[in-house]
């Protein structure tokens, strides 16, 4: 069947990703260092996987750019806005590594970015998803997709948890949003079944 895989974070990244935030917020001298610890476990998941010359090194080791640029900036004055802009890599971080893999043992598949068409308002750490903005984007991207004249079997791997407000900006649905990520996808895309 045609696929849509929808993932969280690898366990416990959000919990370490939240300390990360804490501490950044806080101004504490922690924050690289806990998000070191972060990014050694991610490496130790590629090790295990991957060959050492694998690109999926360079992918992780950009997600994990990203985070240190921000952390090395002041914080702004909303927790919520910026614990949305740290804590989501936990999502984009899984969902890499997995598709990866996937690709890698000869399970095709396409890699995609939820906040392209999941958009939501900006009420950081709690969004409400824009239905009249998020339905066209879906019908457009995965609709078209999954409803092709081939005949192959598609399988999309995608983030839980996560959008974009309209102006560009990293949302979270809440923690446990996952599930709620695979609801939205399978009712607007009339899917036979969810399995949780």
């Amino acid at each position: 069947d045609d696929i849509i895989v929808v993932i969280s974070a690898i366990g416990k990244t959000t919990n370490a990703l939240e300390e990360v935030t804490r501490a950044y917020f806080n101004k504490n001298n922690d924050a690289v260092e806990k998000l070191q610890m972060v990014k050694e476990n991610h490496l130790s998941i590629l090790n295990d996987l991957f060959a050492e010359q694998h690109p999926i090194y360079n992918e992780v080791y950009q997600l994990f750019d990203i985070i240190h640029q921000t952390i090395n900036n002041s914080p702004s004055d909303n927790y919520d806005y910026e614990y949305d802009q740290i804590v989501i890599y936990g999502e984009l971080l899984s969902t890499t590594i997995i598709s990866a893999y996937l690709n890698e043992i000869g399970i095709s598949n396409q890699w995609l970015d939820i906040r392209e068409v999941l958009k939501t308002d900006n009420t950081y750490r709690a969004a409400k998803v824009d239905f009249d903005t998020t339905i066209p984007l879906i019908e457009k991207t995965l609709g078209k997709l999954f409803n092709s004249t081939s005949d192959k079997k598609k399988i999309v791997v995608t983030q839980g948890f996560i959008g974009s407000a309209t102006e560009g900006k990293t949302t979270s649905l809440g923690r446990e949003g996952s599930d709620y990520t695979a609801g939205i996808l399978a009712y607007l895309l009339d899917a036979d079944d969810v399995t949780i």
